[in-house]
């Protein structure tokens, strides 16, 4: 199962672990919980070309949010610049499109982890208590 912390060996890499932590305190509370509306809301893709990732549209995002572009393209640059997130294309239908992936495997099988568990995930990201993953 995609995101199992036994499979993972979240014990073993600690240290990578540890790293995404740092990276995920970096940004604002209310900036993080972009990830959990990502995780929530968004796609989710288990083929090889997206190997995974959960990724949505921006403007999705501006909608849930209610917040104007100006405003979701700070909060998207402030991600991207802690590496949390990246932007690429893809294609809705036969459409070309912009999508905003959450980056990085072990954030990725955090949330994946964490969904499918029916765990909060706006719990773990707003108290950054990551004794959940202690198994």
């Amino acid at each position: 199962m995609l995101g199992d912390p036994s499979e993972l060996g979240y014990k073993k890499n600690k240290k990578d672990v540890l790293k995404l932590y740092e990276k995920l305190a970096s940004v604002p509370r209310v900036t993080r919980e972009i990830l959990a509306i990502i995780a929530e809301r968004g796609k989710s893709g288990d083929d090889f070309y997206d190997g995974g990732k959960f990724k949505i549209i921006p403007e999705a995002l501006e909608k849930f949010l209610n917040i104007n572009n100006r405003d979701l393209l700070i909060e998207i640059n402030i991600l991207e610049n802690a590496e949390l997130v990246y932007i690429d294309e893809d294609e809705i239908g036969s459409r070309t499109v912009y999508f905003l992936y959450v980056d990085g495997e072990w954030l990725n099988n955090i949330l994946y982890y964490m969904k499918n568990n029916k765990l909060s995930i706006r719990t773990l990201l707003n108290t950054m208590d990551f004794t959940i993953l202690d198994i």
